[in-house]
Formats: structure tokens, sequence, C-alpha cells
């Protein structure tokens, strides 16, 4: 089968990491599979990743609904390429990709990635209501995302079917290689690690977890350091780290080494794990941390129930409520002590793929029959 994949940009970003892996999972079934990128590239980028897969991404630099140039660009890439089907993820290649692929016949797939709450939306999810029956199958992430959806586009509850993100196990670390992550870290003279990964952006609600750090440091045992790395890059960075600067924390030692390519494997050198979000699609890092067996506290969003549903160590806590501070630092500070649990997985990559797979199938085998 011919895939065309179409997503925003070539970041480190959850999105991205799935693409990634559809992509090395399809392309190894035998599967040709090609990728268009509405952005240009970021200083950190995944172009080396799908060259290895022998994808040569086309940049096409689309910036907004009026690069009509550019737009006809993607148009003729389809009908140059003429793909079984076109995937498109989140919502501006959701959008332009519906423009681009009017009335070729190719069956075309619409994949929500997040519970987008972030303001000036709804001029976006206005056109999405408006042009939604140009994409023929609308999928989501989670059950939390596709219902949040439905309602943002007054589209029919259990019209966006579920193919959730999947999660293989993290690649095993040495001790070495761990205490060689802690010293990379500069955490290496604490005796907890308590870990947070993803982009240093308001959404991920790090400066919510970075309030409470009075209220966790009381419950430092005497003589000991806990540490706190945040693994990822961002806009957010310098906000952050004024924040950080406000609070006397003796018994707490915070970092933010920046980027980490394989955050998941070196995960395992996490004691607990905590995820403070404002809203989420998915929650990809949540899902290797329960992987990894991580005592885990999350913020209770959009998709993080469902990952936490039978978990035995992952806890809710109300991270936006600052008058339930005590509260969360004492169940940080619980998890931190607290044994791994059985490691599972939630769903595999293999699992996710096979289920695209089979919905691009389904399309494709409707488009013949017309």
């Amino acid at each position: 089968m011919k895939i065309l994949q179409i997503m925003t940009e070539l970041g480190f970003g959850g999105a991205e990491r799935v693409v990634l892996d559809l992509c090395r999972t399809m392309t190894a079934q035998g599967h040709t599979v090609h990728l268009a990128v509405m952005k240009e590239l970021p200083e950190q980028n995944m172009r080396e990743d799908f060259k290895k897969l022998g994808i040569y991404p086309d940049i096409l630099k689309i910036n907004s609904f009026r690069d009509w140039k550019k737009i006809k660009k993607l148009r003729k890439l389809i009908r140059e390429y003429k793909p079984d089907v076109i995937h498109s993820h989140l919502m501006h290649p959701n959008l332009i990709s519906r423009i681009a692929n009017y009335k070729t016949g190719i069956p075309l797939v619409n994949t929500i990635h997040i519970s987008e709450r972030r303001s000036g939306q709804k001029k976006f999810f206005l056109m999405d209501s408006f042009t939604h029956a140009l994409c023929d199958q609308y999928t989501a992430v989670s059950d939390a995302s596709a219902r949040f959806h439905e309602k943002a586009i007054y589209l029919k509850e259990g019209s966006i079917r579920t193919i959730r993100n999947g999660v293989d196990p993290a690649e095993p670390r040495t001790p070495e290689e761990l205490l060689a992550a802690k010293d990379r870290w500069q955490v290496s003279m604490c005796s907890k690690l308590l870990g947070a990964v993803g982009r240093l952006d308001r959404q991920k609600g790090f400066d919510r977890l970075l309030r409470i750090l009075p209220a966790l440091e009381k419950h430092v045992p005497a003589g000991e350091t806990w540490g706190i790395v945040f693994l990822g890059e961002g806009s957010e960075r310098e906000n952050l780290e004024a924040l950080l600067s406000k609070y006397s924390h003796r018994n707490l030692i915070v970092r933010f080494p920046g980027f980490e390519k394989d955050a998941a494997s070196f995960a395992q050198a996490f004691d607990a794990f905590v995820m403070p979000s404002r809203y989420e699609g998915y929650g990809l890092v949540f899902a290797e941390a329960i992987s990894l067996g991580l005592p885990c506290v999350y913020a209770p969003v959009d998709s993080l129930p469902e990952l936490a549903e039978g978990v035995p160590n992952a806890f809710p806590a109300r991270f936006d409520k600052p008058e339930e501070d005590e509260k969360t630092a004492a169940l940080i500070a619980e998890a931190m002590v607290m044994p791994r649990s059985e490691k599972r997985t939630l769903c595999t990559v293999e699992t996710m793929t096979e289920q695209y797979l089979a919905l691009y199938q389904e399309l494709k085998q409707k488009g013949n029959k017309k």
C-alpha cells in the first residue's frame, strides 16, 4: 500500500514520534510511505530519523491558509505520488489536507492528537466543523480527546474513532548508563529522583509542580537531598527558571538538563514520575512511565485517567488547586519511596499500526466500490 503521511513539523513531540513509529513499522511490513511536513524544520528535528527509513520528507513551509501556492504544491504532490491513503495529523494539517485532497477520490484519515484548549483556536474549530465531511475517517488517540473534539465541532458522540498511540517497552539501560545520566543531569548526589518529561510549555503544567516545592521540601528526610529533573526544552524555560529562583528549597535540587532523545529509557533512573499537565491528548510519556512500572502522580485531565486505569501505583492529584498543594506534596513524597509495580504496556506500536492499516484497507475498499 502507498501511504502519504502529513504532519505539522518534525520536532520531537509526541505526534511526531507516533508518525515515526508508524512509518518504521509500515515500511518494515513492505508498505511505501512518504511524508509531507507543513512547517520549516526546527533546530532539533527528526529528519535524519525518517531518512534512515528511506523517507525523505517534503518540507512545504505552509504557514497559513493563505499560502495557496504552497497548498497547491501539496495537491501536486498528492496527484503525482498517487497514494492509496492520505493520513494527516493535528489540526492544521487536517484542515489543509482536506483542501489539497479535494475531489481526488483518495481516502483521507485525519487524526486528533490533543484536546486543544489554547486560546484563539475557535476559528479553527469552526473551520473543522464546516469541512469535516471532506475527510473519510476522523480518529483520535484517546476516548477523551475523541469526545472533546466531537463536542468542539458539533459531531455526534462516537463519530470519531479511537486508535490509541503505541508504546513499546523502553530500551534497557545498564546501572552504569543510568549513573552517567544522573551525572549529566547533575543530580548524582541525590538520594531520590523525581522525573518530569515533555516540552517546556504552559500546557505541561511544570509551573504548578514548581509551586509545590515548599510543601514537598517538608517531606524530605533529614540528611537527604532529593532531585527533580525536567527533561525537555521549550519556550517556557526562562519563565520556569525565574519561577524556580523565587523558592527556597535547601534539600531539593531542581535541574532543567534540556532535551533527552531517549528520555523513555533514561527514565529508568527515576524513583517516581510526575505529570501535572493542564490538558493532554494522550500522554505518551505517561504511558512510557507506566510501562516502566514507575510510581506516578498525574493531573486527572483528558486521557490521563484512561491510561492510569487499573495501574496500582498511579495517583491523581489536583495540581490545579493551590489549596491542595500540601496534599499533592504528600502524595509525591509517598510515590518517591514506593516500589515499582509490574511493567505493563497499554498498546504496542505493532497494535497501533495494525489498527491504522486495517482502517486504510477499509477505506480503500469503500473507495473501490464507488
